[in-house]
């Protein structure tokens, strides 16, 4: 007797933990405020196993305040939307796909691998910075010209490992493409083609003040990343790499975003049984005219009482148009 009671409790632990996988949620500070913790969450619900179908949630909880977000990690291709200004029961968008192929649980922690906020409108003062952008990462470097057309970059401060870029233009100089070398050094030299103009930077390990924005146009895309007032907050999410997010959405068989608020009663109808019949009564609360149709008591009478259902309608059905406060 006793084993068997083993057995079934091991069971039970087991179905539990299997249905554990099945929802994930992670609650995200998003107004900065400390009196309200963190009030807004991101969900990610499994709905069917295979096909995979997923459902990724973003709820907005920050009063007053609206943002666009940019979830890399929640499926492939990443889900990029916005939320209208937060309320205390919560607004939000709503991502479902579908795949065909296995996916496979993956959290970041960086803006490009999960998910970012970006304030469009609000009463918080929150500012945004370029994920990757830095102002000032404390390196200090002077050139000088060498022989053969070498270049000698000598550079003091930051910290170490520092990375060397090399590009024709200053604009998305640090770009991971024009990297040219990391190196422990504070000296280094480089001989770039003949007959042509570039620009060098060499970039620590740390950045002291990020570069500000308010919009995404004001970052590179390649070198700057996003502009974010929050975030990353280590959300899971799911991927077609256990290592890594995936950047296309090609595999996706569906995909479907839609957006959401608490709901709010608008129209009521409340119906109290009274001898010989119902009495409905119907509140209005919009502002717009509504038609309400009721139906006649009870089920399946006849209203003219012939026929080979005798039973006579006690409440014929009407019609309500109108608006009442």
């Amino acid at each position: 007797m006793c084993r068997k009671g083993l057995v079934a409790i091991a069971a039970l632990s087991v179905s539990m933990c299997s249905l554990a996988v099945y929802a994930a949620t992670k609650t995200v500070d998003l107004d900065a405020q400390t009196a309200n913790g963190a009030e807004s969450k991101c969900d990610l619900n499994v709905l069917s196993t295979f096909p995979v179908q997923i459902e990724n949630v973003v709820t907005n909880k920050a009063v007053g305040d609206a943002f666009e977000f940019t979830w890399a990690s929640a499926g492939p291709g990443g889900f990029r939307s916005s939320v209208t200004p937060g309320t205390a029961g919560g607004v939000g968008a709503r991502w479902v796909w579908s795949t065909n192929q296995t996916v496979y649980a993956y959290t970041g922690t960086s803006c490009d691998r999960d998910i970012c906020f970006l304030k469009t409108a609000g009463p918080d003062a929150l500012g945004g910075t370029c994920s990757l952008g830095c102002a000032d990462d404390g390196v200090l470097m002077s050139m000088s010209r060498g022989t053969g057309g070498a270049v000698n970059l000598v550079w003091s401060g930051g910290t170490a490992s520092y990375t060397i870029f090399r590009a024709s233009s200053a604009n998305g100089l640090t770009a991971p493409a024009n990297a040219l070398t990391t190196t422990t050094n504070l000296a280094a030299s480089d001989t770039p083609p003949a007959g042509g103009l570039f620009f060098y930077q060499v970039r620590g390990s740390s950045c002291i003040t990020q570069k500000a924005c308010s919009s995404n146009a004001q970052c590179n895309p390649a070198s700057e990343g996003i502009c974010v007032s929050r975030g990353p907050f280590s959300v899971p999410g799911r991927s077609l790499s256990s290592t890594d997010v995936t950047v296309s959405s090609a595999s996706l068989t569906a995909s479907l975003i839609t957006f959401f608020s608490p709901p709010k009663v608008v129209f009521r109808v409340t119906s109290t049984a009274q001898p010989g019949g119902l009495l409905d009564t119907v509140s209005n609360n919009s502002t717009q005219p509504l038609t309400y149709t009721s139906e006649a008591y009870p089920p399946g009478c006849c209203p003219s009482g012939t026929g080979d259902h005798p039973v006579r309608c006690r409440l014929r059905a009407h019609v309500f148009t109108g608006v009442r406060p």
